[in-house]
């Protein structure tokens, strides 16, 4: 992008960790990578409006350290102050430590307090999206919850030489009414 500012890279960093969130279902890595990719964006949207205010900011990851940086005029929410010592650690702790992984309800609590950075919100609407992705992305749990009564379905999906993927969609509605 011609002319990109921090905050376009906060904003798209942003975006991944949200998409990363939609898949925590299949496997627990996406935990750890929506964790990274918030406090990256964190981060980054810190050094934007301390770059903007014309503050030289040390070459660190630590959201308290850059927060404390921060003009007086730029508020942000007393809660996310008081979370960014977590957030920090997720930089490191999601790379570096082998089976950790975060909790999704501090994920949960990260995406409510950065969402509004950028003119968002996070709430239970934005589950209602994970699950509609999910079903489109074949999630085999997402696609047997709107075929609760067909056998056929959990017979051919319960296969190993099948997946879900390739079933016709024309063999489901003939076998599945």
């Amino acid at each position: 992008m011609k002319d990109e500012t921090l905050l376009d890279r906060a904003h798209a960093l942003f975006g991944a960790a949200k998409m990363n969130y939609s898949h925590i279902e299949i496997d627990d890595i996406y935990l750890n990578l929506t964790g990274y990719l918030l406090q990256q964006t964190l981060e980054i949207y810190l050094k934007h409006h301390l770059e903007v205010n014309g503050i030289r900011y040390p070459k660190t990851r630590d959201i308290v350290v850059l927060i404390n940086m921060l003009p007086d005029d730029i508020e942000l929410d007393e809660r996310l102050a008081l979370f960014a010592g977590t957030i920090t650690t997720w930089e490191s702790k999601t790379r570096y430590i082998k089976n950790y992984f975060l909790e999704k309800k501090s994920l949960e609590t990260g995406l409510k307090l950065i969402a509004p950075l950028f003119g968002e919100t996070w709430d239970s609407e934005s589950k209602k999206n994970r699950q509609h992705e999910s079903i489109l992305n074949g999630s085999h749990d997402a696609l047997t919850s709107w075929l609760p009564h067909c056998d056929y379905f959990n017979e051919i999906s319960s296969r190993s030489d099948l997946s879900t993927s390739s079933v016709a969609p024309e063999s489901l509605e003939k076998n599945c009414r």
